[in-house]
């Protein structure tokens, strides 16, 4: 839940670049907070970080929206996985 709510604020914070006119700090601050929840969650190599890597490089339109895409695609991914199911030997050693 902490992350789905984090993954919002970002979101949202791709909103507030846009209406502060791009400004660059803002522009600069939600493009690392993103970056970096990102890897966090699916790790550096993988096609949402480095499509936001690639795509989001300047305080411009397109450059927000397609960020805030990639953010919205890692939510509802993120949000219909499955939760992992337990190791066998796990099952087993917690009825033991």
């Amino acid at each position: 839940m902490i992350h789905q709510r984090h993954h919002d604020e970002l979101i949202q914070a791709a909103w507030n670049v846009i209406e502060s006119d791009f400004d660059q700090r803002a522009f600069l601050r939600w493009r690392k907070q993103a970056l970096d929840f990102l890897t966090f969650m699916v790790g550096p190599d993988h096609q949402y970080t480095l499509l936001f890597r690639d795509y989001v490089k300047q305080a411009e339109t397109l450059s927000v929206l397609a960020g805030k895409g990639v953010l919205v695609a890692a939510r509802e991914q993120n949000s219909t996985e499955k939760p992992a199911q337990p190791k066998a030997r796990e099952v087993e050693s917690d009825l033991h």
